[in-house]
């Protein structure tokens, strides 16, 4: 059998399992729920932004800017929503939108499943042990843990494609692996998670220099003596620096590609709550080790649930900075057991024990964060720009998968080189016992953990329109709301309904409007959800919400008191209506009706700001106030009046040419002309 049959066999198989795998998301229109404890960022963020992006398309526009969330958001410039990704171009303009949100799963799975077993192949392993792996990989913990980040696991699949045609180019030098490198590169710069981009990129600079390496191990079968040699071979410093040109020369033609992408995310970038990188302070906003691996988790590796299952209502909520899907590690316990067994045998025979070993254990440590010393690395520039150093799980898990198909092709070797009388007897018989035990343990265990973790909701059910979304958008005017339901809601549904099981919960907290609700249903709120955000906002509303939202109880039954802090950030920011999941005490507010979505245990309550200022009228004072802390001191001052003074960040010298025909508080009719701001 050729390896083209191979290879259309080996897909086939990787196709068969993508569709058992996403059956519940394929056999009807559906969408994943949980995938964390309290809340997904699919549900709040991914499906939100792609549902703007389908609309933006059907109009003939790119999704530039969203009105729906935070005071205005630049969707387009925060970037995971991908727009210019030519794949996601297509099956958002082209496809009803959860048909085009699932294929994307499809996508993600068929090439990292396709690119991983030619890479294997390229690696000398045979039609076994190369599907082996790549099943493996597609079903390795990563990616069932993460499978709520769909940019993310989208980069993430471009990582086996990068490593084939870097190799392929190393071997061959011909331009057409430089021009599916920048494809590779373009792609996953387009799709918009730069933390795997940049993790990427440096793995493929450890392989290029191992695999330099490994060319010039075969060609002089080296010593020391020889190594210093090669070291002023002329020859081989030539093949080196046209390998690095070429990579060189892909990323910086990938990056031209997708400046159109870059340039508006980096500006944006310098505005955002990450502009600042991380540091060794403390598990918390600020630190590179916040969302890290802990040690005492590492049986997850070999049982994903061993520790603890969201699922049933067990996760490590009292840990600091550790969350169950970011240290999902889960290989199985055939591919631990394989990789021991290419230890075993094969250390001294094949160097690429030694590479995916070093960057196994290297990457592994790194996860550990603030747990070892290796910590300082990533303070290092390019690292610290990135917390959640438990992602590096993925190249531990590639590696491990690696290692473990090259030890079930030294397995299935030795076992061929059984007695003759063996062989055609007990030797195939083992042979198949084992094959089938691997392939059953290895896809049916991965498959029910993945539906565990990642129950779905069909569409109908998920998104419909509730009440209180009618209030708001048919009776009450579409005006901006406010909603403390995120804050109040989410940890508290999965404590007081501890598992899946029962999904209710979680529909009733979607339909509650917080996080990124808005933008379905066509509303405004002032906050929202992204990766960046709008630094001064959301610092300005965690600080007014901390000092002006405050939960006690009344009469023994929880409420929270509204402060001046806040009335005073709602008048300024057109904030019409408060929703809360328990009664507010204040004069400046008026209960204007409960709401009970999908019979909630807690009403939704609207209350109308009595003391509500338009979004935009003219006033005669503006007030300089740099930071959110300065801004809350200010709308804390007695003097402060919102009918008069306007808060701005700096000032701003302005020149125009104005004519003014008709002037009113909350409108104003005329001219401007050359009008320059500074």
């Amino acid at each position: 059998m050729n390896d083209k049959k191979h290879l259309i066999y080996a897909s086939l198989i990787i196709l068969t399992v993508t569709i058992i795998l996403l059956f519940p998301i394929l056999k009807e229109p559906a969408i994943y729920v949980a995938g964390v404890v309290g809340g997904s960022d699919l549900t709040g963020f991914n499906y939100p932004v792609k549902f703007a992006y389908a609309e933006a398309l059907r109009s003939g526009i790119l999704p530039f800017w969203n009105e729906n969330i935070f005071a205005g958001f630049p969707l387009f410039a925060e970037g995971q929503v991908g727009a210019l990704f030519p794949l996601n171009v297509l099956f958002f303009r082209l496809l009803p939108l959860l048909w085009a949100f699932n294929f994307s799963y499809i996508f993600i799975y068929l090439l990292t499943g396709i690119t991983t077993y030619l890479f294997l192949r390229r690696l000398s392993l045979s039609f076994i042990p190369s599907l082996f792996g790549a099943t493996a990989f597609m079903l390795s913990g990563f990616y069932i843990g993460h499978n709520q980040h769909l940019n993310l696991l989208e980069v993430a699949a471009f990582f086996p494609f990068l490593l084939l045609v870097t190799d392929l180019y190393i071997e061959t030098r011909k331009i057409k692996y430089v021009i599916l490198l920048v494809v590779g590169l373009t792609s996953s710069i387009l799709l918009g998670h730069p933390q795997m981009l940049f993790y990427h990129l440096v793995f493929l600079l450890l392989f290029i220099g191992f695999r330099l390496f490994l060319i010039v191990f075969h060609r002089y079968r080296m010593t020391v003596r020889k190594v210093r040699a090669y070291l002023f071979d002329g020859t081989d410093i030539k093949r080196l620096g046209k390998v690095l040109g070429g990579f060189i020369f892909a990323l910086i033609l990938s990056i031209g590609i997708s400046s159109a992408q870059l340039l508006p995310t980096l500006e944006f970038r310098t505005f955002s709550s990450r502009s600042q990188s991380y540091s060794l302070s403390e598990i918390g906003p600020e630190s590179v080790s916040t969302f890290y691996f802990p040690f005492n988790r590492i049986g997850v590796f070999y049982n994903p649930f061993v520790y603890d299952n969201p699922s049933l209502g067990i996760a490590p909520v009292n840990q600091p900075g550790v969350f169950f899907h970011e240290t999902m590690a889960y290989v199985g316990i055939p591919c631990l057991l394989l990789v021991f067994i290419a230890w075993l045998f094969l250390w001294k025979k094949n160097p690429w024990i030694w590479f995916f070993t070093i960057t196994g254990g290297f990457t592994f440590l790194l996860s550990l964060g603030a747990e070892t010393i290796f910590v300082k690395f990533l303070t290092l520039p390019g690292f610290n720009l990135f917390r959640v150093p438990a992602r590096f799980i993925f190249y531990t898990d590639f590696s491990l998968i690696i290692l473990a198909s090259l030890g079930l092709q030294e397995l299935i070797a030795r076992l061929s080189k059984m007695p003759s009388v063996l062989q055609f007897k007990t030797y195939r018989i083992i042979l198949i016992s084992l094959g089938l035990g691997i392939g059953f343990i290895n896809l049916y265990y991965p498959l029910t953990v993945f539906w565990q973790l990642n129950p779905t909701s069909p569409q109908v059910d998920h998104y419909f329109k509730p009440e209180t979304v009618k209030l708001l958008s048919e009776e009450l005017g579409n005006q901006r709301y406010y909603s403390t339901h995120e804050t109040y809601g989410a940890l508290s549904i999965f404590q007081t309904n501890p598992g899946w099981q029962n999904l209710t919960p979680y529909l009733k907290n979607y339909a509650s409007l917080a996080e990124n609700g808005a933008i379905i249903y066509g509303l405004k709120n002032l906050q929202g959800y992204a990766g960046l955000q709008p630094e001064r906002l959301v610092n300005l509303l965690q600080e007014s919400e901390t000092s002006g939202l405050k939960f006690e109880f009344c009469d023994e039954a929880p409420c929270l008191i509204e402060g001046v802090a806040f009335n005073r950030l709602a008048q300024i920011s057109g904030i019409k209506y408060l929703l809360s999941p328990f009664p507010v005490v204040s004069t400046n507010l008026n209960l204007i009706a409960e709401t009970n979505d999908l019979d909630k245990p807690v009403n939704t309550h609207i209350y109308g700001i009595s003391n509500y200022l338009p979004p935009a009228f003219i006033v005669p004072e503006a007030i300089i106030s740099p930071t959110a802390t300065s801004t809350l001191l200010t709308l804390y001052d007695q003097s402060f009046n919102p009918l008069q003074n306007v808060i701005i960040e700096k000032y701003i010298e302005a020149s125009a040419e104005a004519r003014l025909s008709r002037f009113h508080r909350s409108s104003v009719t005329g001219e401007v002309k050359y009008l320059t701001l500074r």
